[in-house]
């Protein structure tokens, strides 16, 4: 076996229901003695967002990669770089180079946060089995999720570029295309993947 397939095992091991218990066996240095560790599984939450204020009063948040928990870091860190002294935002500089995509519905619950109005984001598309002039519209709001909804439109003032780079693919796309229809957001950087 090489050692990709060895690691395969071992994760597919590993993983399980968040709370359940699976037990390892450590071995301690060059004596070879093992011992059994039991170990609570539970779930890995990767930091996909990152925000600062910068030079020149503008904040800067950078998105990695859309995931399910990228919306609820995206206003963490939005809401970390606080407001200036007069109460009003800083002009914001989001950072997706290098974000190859990920999660749509992250990425539409984060353009949400600047929409005046929640019926603003909708997305359509063409079926292969549907004449040409019909098209289909997707709901993208999910059934049963609050957390951000009484923050739509809360940023809908503030300024902001977006930085971008030939590997912003994707999910990122979709986010740059609804804010330039909305805001005729200014990109800065290359041509993006697609």
């Amino acid at each position: 076996l090489s050692n990709m397939d060895v690691l395969r095992r071992v994760v597919s091991r590993l993983r399980g229901s968040p709370g359940s218990a699976v037990t390892v066996v450590v071995e301690k240095g060059d004596s070879h003695r093992t011992e059994p560790v039991v170990l609570e599984r539970s779930e890995i939450v990767v930091p996909t967002v990152s925000g600062a204020v910068m030079r020149e009063d503008v904040a800067y948040v950078r998105i990695r990669q859309f995931t399910g928990h990228t919306p609820e870091q995206f206003l963490h860190a939005l809401l970390s770089t606080k407001l200036r002294d007069d109460g009003s935002w800083r002009p914001l500089i989001i950072d997706l180079r290098g974000n190859t995509g990920g999660s749509v519905q992250s990425a539409l619950l984060i353009s949400y946060l600047f929409a005046r109005h929640l019926s603003d984001v909708m997305i359509t598309y063409m079926s292969e089995n549907l004449p040409s002039e019909s098209k289909q519209v997707i709901d993208l709001v999910p059934q049963g999720v609050i957390g951000l909804w009484s923050d739509a439109g809360r940023f809908a003032d503030v300024s902001f570029v977006i930085l971008t780079d030939k590997k912003t693919a994707s999910a990122s796309e979709i986010f740059i295309g609804i804010m330039r229809d909305w805001r005729k957001t200014r990109l800065i950087g290359v041509h993006t993947f697609g």
